[in-house]
């Protein structure tokens, strides 16, 4: 397979081109549980979003590619009917929004700027309040993952071929990077955690595999479990079943 070798910064333009005409958006609900927002992308450059609904929503999320920024809506439990409540500044390429298993905090990738923009969520109006300053990722990071414990979180990063990995500190949402990136297989594009937190699974474009790794509980370290399996062509997520444990 011949594979077009682009600048770094042309090629992640292209990847996240839709942005700039598709939002990416995040519904969270009064059980401030799920991440509520499932993607489709067909291939690299597209991408269809399908957001699913949580029980009660009341705050959505939309990230704007075209202008750096998050949009922060409130939404009508009954009718679904959003209302713009004014947005915040994100870094340069901001991808899909994030919210944490409890609610509190949101996380945004920010694919041109390889990092992680991390805020704080108002409980009464939805209000996003950055944390600090953002935390660095790999080139070209993915959508951020965060497992169900809420403890951890993992992030794809498309042109380093790598996963990193962060901590999640429980008073203020804040990342800390665990260790050093784990490789990752020829630009890996999503991380999944299955239910029980205790296997990560990556998704590889250009291998057509898929990567799992063992999560260390205690610290959220990643380390490869078994040989990679075999996909179809350009893989983008992997979603599994299950319950918590």
């Amino acid at each position: 397979m011949q594979v077009l070798m682009l600048p770094r910064k042309l090629l992640a333009r292209r990847i996240f081109r839709i942005y700039l005409s598709l939002a990416a958006l995040h519904l969270i609900g009064c059980d401030g549980g799920n991440d509520a927002n499932r993607r489709s992308r067909g291939n690299v450059g597209e991408r269809t979003v399908a957001p699913s609904v949580v029980a009660t929503p009341r705050f959505a999320y939309v990230a704007n590619a075209g202008s750096d920024s998050i949009s922060v809506y409130t939404v009508d439990a009954a009718t679904g009917q959003r209302r713009l409540k004014g947005t915040v500044a994100a870094a340069a390429g901001p991808g899909p929004v994030t919210v944490d298993p409890s609610g509190r905090f949101a996380y945004v990738t920010n694919s041109l700027a390889d990092n992680i923009s991390a805020f704080t969520i108002n409980a009464t109006t939805g209000a996003l309040t950055s944390v600090g300053a953002a935390v660095g990722t790999g080139m070209t990071p993915q959508r951020v993952t965060v497992d169900p414990t809420g403890r951890f979180a993992y992030v794809a990063n498309f042109s380093s071929n790598d996963v990193s990995a962060y901590t999640i500190d429980a008073t203020t949402g804040a990342l800390i990077p665990i260790g050093e990136v784990v490789a990752a297989g020829a630009n890996p594009v999503s991380v999944s955690v299955d239910p029980s937190g205790k296997i990560a699974y990556v998704t590889t474009l250009n291998s057509s595999k898929v990567l799992a790794y063992s999560i260390n509980p205690a610290t959220g370290a990643l380390t490869t479990a078994g040989t990679a399996d075999a996909s179809g062509a350009n893989p983008f997520s992997l979603t599994t079943t299950g319950t918590q444990r």
